[in-house]
């Protein structure tokens, strides 16, 4: 090939011009052991500065480098539009084997997003944080929460108004106890709910999807008590927590697609026999509100409360059998969670061992949709 390009081969031929440029690729990526191996043989006249764009690796991934000195200084592979990941694939950087998940839409992540909302349950207030176990699972899993005692406010525990990584929260600065001040969790520890197993359970069955949780939940709230219902100060909080996490993802290149609304709650709403007769018509009109200001019209609902509240009561019975009938109802895309039998703390809370029972319970009513 000449210094004009052009092949030395009269009068013309392009097989030299595309094995000069083929040859060039290889030297800066290869793909042909089932890895992507970046830099493999990167010429020292080159090693100083340069970066690539826009190459393709097996798999019909897309590639961009930069390096200095001789090393990979960053990179990021892409599914494409036409060849959506299949899982993370290895990637072959300084010499280091790592396992990556490729982005897809010319640069976007895209991750299912699950909402967490609901009581004391929801919270997990007497889920201890340090009974939790570890999990290098959560590391990839997306964690956007606000919880503690009603009403929403400073003393909350929260993330701080940014993405965090999954993990049981921090107890925060609860106000001092009396009337609904409950200490945001029993332990100092802090506490964890539904959440915890339920994005397990689902990473762990489908390893290719990335997770997004957003958890907004009170202690001791209801409908009853003029807290869920639309316009109500936790339901506000939700609707404005939601609305925060997503716009920052997409600030971030990172397209939510809202998969579950979980929602764990009704015990308050049975301490009277008319709070809970009005309790299904209440968690429907709560249902459709919040599909109509999340543009969420074909949202998954997944329903559940502790059946063992109190040691159980006609009106919890009735608040049971309202979950259930929104279920029936195919209008309400909507599916009733039995938590009975899972391991109960005292007459009003599950355990932590209960918890992520509840969460995996949770995880499968959603993978049986």
């Amino acid at each position: 090939v000449y210094q004009n390009l052009l092949c030395a081969h009269p009068p013309f031929q392009i097989d030299g011009n595309f094995g000069y440029t083929a040859g060039v690729c290889e030297m800066l990526i290869q793909s042909h052991l089932d890895e992507i191996h970046l830099l493999p043989a990167l010429p020292k006249a080159w090693a100083t500065k340069g970066s690539f764009k826009g190459l393709r690796a097996r798999g019909g991934y897309i590639v961009e480098c930069a390096w200095e000195n001789g090393k990979v200084s960053s990179f990021s592979v892409y599914a494409g539009t036409q060849h959506p990941p299949n899982g993370k694939v290895k990637v072959r950087v300084n010499g280091e084997l790592k396992t990556v998940m490729p982005y897809t839409g010319h640069g976007q992540i895209v991750r299912d997003l699950i909402i967490v909302a609901g009581q004391s349950n929801a919270v997990g207030f007497d889920a201890p944080g340090n009974q939790l176990p570890a999990d290098p699972a959560d590391a990839d899993v997306a964690f956007w929460w606000r919880c503690g005692d009603p009403q929403p406010d400073d003393h909350d525990s929260t993330c701080g108004g940014k993405w965090s990584r999954l993990q049981a929260q921090p107890r925060g600065t609860p106000a001092n106890p009396g009337g609904r001040q409950y200490g945001n969790f029993s332990n100092a520890s802090g506490g964890f709910g539904p959440e915890m197993s339920m994005a397990r359970r689902l990473c762990s069955i489908n390893k290719a999807k990335p997770l997004s949780v957003i958890k907004v939940a009170f202690s001791g709230t209801g409908f009853v008590s003029n807290d869920w219902n639309p316009g109500n100060p936790c339901y506000t909080s939700l609707v404005t927590e939601v609305k925060i996490a997503m716009a920052l993802a997409e600030r971030d290149n990172v397209k939510l697609n809202l998969r579950a609304f979980v929602w764990v709650q009704g015990e308050s709403d049975a301490t009277s026999d008319s709070s809970a007769a009005a309790y299904e018509k209440n968690l429907s009109n709560m249902l459709t509100s919040l599909r109509k200001e999340l543009n969420a019209p074909r949202m998954t609902a997944l329903l559940g409360v502790n059946g063992k509240f109190g040691g159980g009561s006609p009106a919890l019975s009735t608040v049971i059998a309202g979950q259930k009938a929104i279920a029936k109802n195919p209008e309400m895309l909507a599916r009733f969670v039995d938590t009975d039998g899972a391991e109960i703390a005292n007459g009003a809370h599950f355990s932590a061992k209960g918890t992520l029972e509840v969460g995996r319970r949770f995880a499968d009513a959603l993978l049986a949709h």
